[in-house]
């Protein structure tokens, strides 16, 4: 974990042929998935700092919704989720061994 927690490496973000190629793939593969025409979706907009998994899951998302109502617009926002891969005392769970542990002390 320290590892990938110390020497991440950030790709390179996509230009706008690698955008467009890659998003009528995925409108392709939806359309085949669902046996539906996909409508033009904006989705995320294009900056520099936005990441290839955040364009696909804003242009999925809005199919999916779509597809539920032809006549939603949905409106989706893009946030950055910080990694933390330190130990969280609080998650961690008693096994049955360590109770019979503590029961016989």
């Amino acid at each position: 974990m320290r590892v990938i927690q110390n020497e991440l490496a950030r790709l390179k973000a996509p230009d706008s042929t690698t955008l467009d190629q890659t998003y009528e793939k995925v409108r392709s593969i939806h359309a085949n998935a669902y046996d539906w025409n996909p409508p033009p979706v904006p989705s995320v907009e294009r900056l520099g700092s936005t990441r290839m998994r955040q364009y696909i899951r804003g242009w999925i998302t809005e199919w999916d919704l779509k597809r539920l109502d032809r006549d939603y617009n949905p409106e989706i926002e893009v946030g950055i989720v910080e990694q933390d891969y330190s130990e969280d005392k609080n998650l961690e769970v008693e096994t049955e061994g360590n109770e019979t542990n503590s029961a016989q002390e």
